[in-house]
């Protein structure tokens, strides 16, 4: 080690730093002594005199590996005969101490001499006897690799079904950094996240802290797309991110997407989108992880806390379920601190891995009907408090259950709502829209109007919800 140290800091190498920093046999040092005297006596016409004076005191060399029969089979892949192996070894002045029979084929204990110092394991000498026997003599084989798994990742599927969801609504995907400025996190996230997700040793200044959601790096795009005049507002990515919850740091799959406000000068503007739009696109990003948003409450986000406006965003589930959505407003002071114009609409969605789920069964094509579907109405009168998807649900299940083997109910969807003039305090209307379909025939009116019926009536009976004449 001395020898490769000075060699290298000097920038000299010699044949003989060469050897000596690979390591040369201290007990042959004799051996040489007596060699470099009959070459010099030799070559030179010299005559040795004198005793021969030693230095120093040799240092006790015992080096000795267990080798078996089996063993050198099964990492070969192929029968050496033992008398064989055995000769090969002692052909290398590599003795054979001790030899015994097992169950699994001869065992040896092999003594090392000084000068093999690159001999230290088993299968080190498993390479010599290779070497002695021929690689010539290798008997050829069919070559077997074992196949890729049937299936991906479930964290790889999710991500492709979601941003393959994303892209196909256009949205363009990005890859940003998965480290952010503490500054960044400690202003807009929290003190508590910028502690626990800091790097021990961060290289750069503004690449100190883990990610706690993908929003701040489509920010940063969003910014770059607007200083070069670029107008592309919708972005979305999947990675990594890391969640602080109850001390800990728990890594997980996101997805994350932002709609920014359109700015180009069109001749006629576009409807812009809302947070109806936002939870669209983030309900169907959650179905791709198995997740059904519409049945879970809704609360709003208090505090600047992950960059969110404070009363124009909301959460949905929690870490400790295995999945957290946020969508809503970004925060309008951050992006004015960013140099990002108009406002900005965002959707997240957090979830574990172990949440998320291999991929189920390939869904498979089912034919549909050719003939008129039919379409009633339906207005329920309900507590300001209920939820329009609790109140569909029990819609959906009495027509499912009322139409019976007769036809499909094709799908049941919330088209209006109303409050105000006409309807008790405290009290909205829920309009229904009730879609029912034959793949066999076209429905009669009264067919169809009977099973209407009969569900306003088990409505009527069983639950506390009121029909709106």
């Amino acid at each position: 080690a001395s020898v490769r140290w000075t060699s290298k800091v000097l920038g000299l190498s010699s044949d003989s730093s060469y050897r000596y920093e690979r390591g040369v046999d201290p007990h042959s040092a004799l051996e040489a002594a007596w060699r470099a005297v009959d070459l010099i006596c030799e070559t030179a016409g010299g005559v040795a005199s004198g005793p021969v004076c030693v230095v120093g005191s040799d240092v006790p060399w015992k080096r000795e590996i267990p080798l078996s029969e089996s063993f050198v089979k099964a990492r070969l892949g192929f029968d050496i005969p033992a008398a064989e192996m055995k000769g090969a070894l002692e052909s290398l002045e590599l003795n054979v101490t001790r030899e015994s029979a097992g169950a699994a084929g001869a065992e040896w204990t092999v003594a090392i001499p000084s000068w093999r110092d690159d001999l230290d394991r088993p299968i080190d000498l498993v390479e010599e006897i290779l070497r002695i026997y021929g690689t010539e003599r290798i008997p050829p084989s069919r070559v077997v690799s074992l196949g890729l798994s049937t299936e991906d990742d479930p964290v790889t599927t999710f991500n492709r079904k979601a941003i393959g969801y994303l892209v196909g609504h256009d949205f363009n995907e990005c890859v940003n950094l998965t480290l952010r400025p503490g500054s960044e996190l400690t202003t807009w996230v929290s003190e508590t996240a910028a502690a626990e997700l800091a790097l021990a040793n961060p290289f750069v200044e503004d690449q100190s802290h883990l990610r706690p959601n993908l929003v701040l790096g489509l920010i940063d795009t969003l910014r770059l797309n607007q200083s070069r005049g670029a107008l592309g507002g919708r972005l979305c990515e999947a990675g990594r991110i890391f969640v602080e919850s109850n001390g800990q740091n728990l890594e997980c799959a996101s997805v994350g997407f932002i709609l920014a406000e359109d700015r180009s000068r069109h001749w006629r503007k576009r409807e812009a989108p809302d947070f109806y739009t936002v939870k669209h696109h983030l309900a169907a990003v959650a179905a791709a992880a198995g997740i059904d948003l519409s049945s879970e409450p809704i609360q709003a986000i208090s505090g600047p806390g992950y960059g969110w406006q404070e009363g124009h965003s909301f959460l949905i589930g929690s870490i400790e379920k295995g999945w957290v959505a946020r969508l809503g407003l970004v925060n309008l002071s951050m992006l004015r601190a960013r140099g990002v114009e108009g406002s900005v609409l965002a959707g997240t969605l957090a979830v574990l891995p172990e949440r998320l789920v291999s991929a189920g069964p390939r869904g498979r094509y089912r034919e549909f009907s050719l003939l008129p579907a039919a379409l009633r109405d339906l207005a329920l009168v309900v507590d300001l408090d209920t939820r329009a998807e609790d109140v569909r649900r029990k819609v959906a299940e009495l027509a499912r259950s009322k139409a019976g083997g007769l036809f499909q109910v094709e799908r049941i969807e919330v088209f209006d709502l109303y409050q105000g003039k006409g309807l008790p305090e405290g009290k909205k209307s829920l309009g229904f829209s009730l879609v029912f379909r034959s793949a066999e025939r076209t429905l009669t009116d009264d067919e169809v109007n009977g099973v209407l019926l009969a569900i306003q009536a088990e409505i009527e009976a069983t639950s506390a919800y009121q029909i709106r004449k």
